[in-house]
């Protein structure tokens, strides 16, 4: 696992659904006649499955009771099924060739068409018009120092999800409708990351409305073996395995209807998911399935298991989701207030106030109860004493606590200059008297609306001269729009330093103070637009020739990035 500074890790996923003794189990599947390897066997431990690499191999990460209980179990079209119990070393296995004379095969057009024409059947089999799905949802993150439990975090949530149909793109949105919470923790072994997206994790795991990479029709990453025929949710169905061509080791099986070719279930397995932004996941299966309600088909569940190390951390997360009443009438989108983010922390996810909607009914106890741990408070990690700690996870609270916003747009010059300059010998374009700018606002008080703002404005010498400003000032926040898109005022007042100059000759410079008035529009949680008028009072003005005319008031346009978990 790469080093990366502990208070800037965001962690998006990071669990499994039990926390007992976790195993790898790995081998190589051969043709036990030619010793050739064998690609796209289907390889399954009870509930977990995967299948076999270009290169004829296999990885499983999971839990050793369950290893030990199933034992693990090879299939593959044209070969006699074969089960080996577990054991701690690589289970190597050749299957033998079936007796009956079997049609050869491989990665052929055959797996291609099913999935082709899974896909293509996807408008007859889903459901096209909006609709809202409710369900009950729980998050499980759980943190542990060698066999130490150090912080473990329960959530079990009653959602509503608006869906846009399936031919539509759109991600579904999710609101909560209440929750309720578990949360221990060691205070001097608090992992310092975030668990985060727990609650909106469950669109994007419908991957038949998502549609990524390995259900594009003519999609040349991943690589398909149709494996025979099975019984899934009663329902009997195509067995296709794929692998991804570049990752061979991530690894899936998709189960489609016989006789509609709609997707019933989607397992797929992937590891070492790397990020920039955010710790690298270890291993990470998602398991999706599907149910027909009258003639068409709707997603049943979802379920999430990741597993990743950070330091002397294991770090888990599971996701499970499970729908229940679907509204298929006339639905409308949900308010903007009550649509939760993407990405923002699970533990912070407070209960709405107040719902516009009566509280949905789904199964009273959907889930398994969960063996609540025993936190030792008397293990404690080396490393960044406890002061330095609580030192980082007040900055890291506060980079991340909506607390920065930077805008970035374009203006005008508070002067006007153009034509022909004398003392420079040259003509100025028009153009130059415009200019990016760029502010960035600091929140002074936690919960309040007084921001500290720098500002830049540049324009990169285009038009003949080179245009800076440099201002330092304060901003505030008046909030407007309670019930719907947050639209807010900012009065400002700043103290800017302003000069021109080419080939590092200053031709004109000066002082002021600036009066701002601006407005911002929310366009999503974290970005928003805005317009800004400024007042440029003008002081110790020094202007070594050029002709040029004032225009104090000046006017800015762009975009808002809030900085926010």
């Amino acid at each position: 696992m790469r080093s990366k500074v502990l208070f800037t890790i965001t962690i998006f996923f990071a669990s499994l659904q039990s926390f007992a003794q976790l195993v790898t189990i790995k081998g190589k599947v051969t043709d036990h006649k030619t010793k050739q390897i064998l690609q796209g066997v289907s390889v399954r431990i009870g509930p977990y499955g995967t299948s076999t690499d270009s290169e004829g191999g296999y990885v499983l990460f999971l839990q050793k009771n369950i290893a030990k209980q199933y034992g693990v179990t090879f299939t593959s079209v044209g070969y006699e099924k074969a089960k080996l119990d577990f054991a701690e070393k690589e289970l190597n296995i050749a299957l033998k060739p079936t007796s009956l004379e079997l049609k050869e095969v491989v990665i052929s057009s055959n797996s291609e068409t099913i999935i082709q024409k899974a896909i293509r059947k996807i408008p007859e089999n889903y459901p096209l018009q909006d609709f809202v799905m409710n369900g009950a949802l729980r998050i499980v993150n759980y943190a542990k120092v060698d066999s130490a439990n150090v912080y473990f975090y329960q959530s079990d949530a009653k959602l509503r999800l608006y869906y846009p149909g399936y031919q539509k793109k759109k991600m579904p949105d999710v609101m909560l409708v209440r929750k309720q919470d578990t949360l221990i923790v060691d205070p001097d072994n608090k992992p310092a990351i975030r668990w985060i997206g727990g609650y909106t994790s469950v669109p994007s795991k419908d991957y038949v409305h998502q549609r990524p990479e390995f259900l594009q029709p003519n999609t040349k990453k991943y690589k398909f073996v149709v494996n025979g025929k099975d019984w899934i949710n009663d329902t009997r169905v195509h067995v296709v395995n794929f692998f991804s061509a570049e990752k061979p080791q991530n690894a899936g099986v998709i189960y489609i209807d016989t006789s509609s070719y709609a997707f019933v279930k989607i397992i797929i397995t992937n590891y070492n998911v790397q990020s920039s932004i955010s710790i690298d996941i270890d291993k990470r299966t998602n398991t999706v399935d599907y149910q027909k309600r009258g003639d068409k088909w709707y997603l049943s569940s979802t379920e999430t298991n990741l597993f990743t190390n950070y330091g002397k951390f294991n770090l888990f997360k599971t996701i499970n989701f499970k729908s229940a009443v679907l509204d298929t009438g006339v639905v409308k989108p949900f308010p903007y207030l009550q649509i939760l983010p993407h990405q923002m922390e699970d533990v912070n996810i407070s209960n709405p106030p107040l719902l516009s909607v009566s509280e949905p009914k789904v199964v009273e106890k959907p889930f398994n109860a969960i063996t609540i741990p025993v936190i030792d408070t008397t293990v404690r990690t080396k490393g960044i004493a406890k002061t330095g700690r609580m030192f980082l996870e007040k900055v890291r609270d506060y980079l991340l606590g909506d607390n920065i916003q930077v805008w970035y747009g374009l203006t005008n010059f508070p002067l006007h200059l153009t034509g022909y300059q004398p003392a420079l010998g040259r003509t100025i374009r028009p153009i130059g008297n415009y200019a990016g700018n760029s502010q960035t606002l600091f929140r002074l008080i936690k919960k309040r609306n007084l921001f500290l703002q720098t500002g830049r404005m540049f324009n990169m010498g285009i038009g003949g001269l080179r245009g800076f400003e440099d201002n330092y000032g304060l901003s505030y926040a008046l909030k407007l729009n309670p019930k719907g898109r947050p639209i807010t005022v900012w009065p400002s007042v700043a103290f800017s330093t302003f000069k021109l100059s080419k080939d590092k000759k200053v031709w004109y410079k000066h002082q002021s103070f600036v009066y701002g008035l601006g407005l911002s529009y929310e366009i999503s949680p974290r970005l928003g637009w805005y317009v800004q008028g400024k007042y440029h009072d003008l002081h110790r003005t020094t202007n070594n020739g050029l002709v040029m005319e004032t225009r104090p008031i000046t006017l800015s346009t762009g975009l808002v990035f809030k900085i926010k978990m």
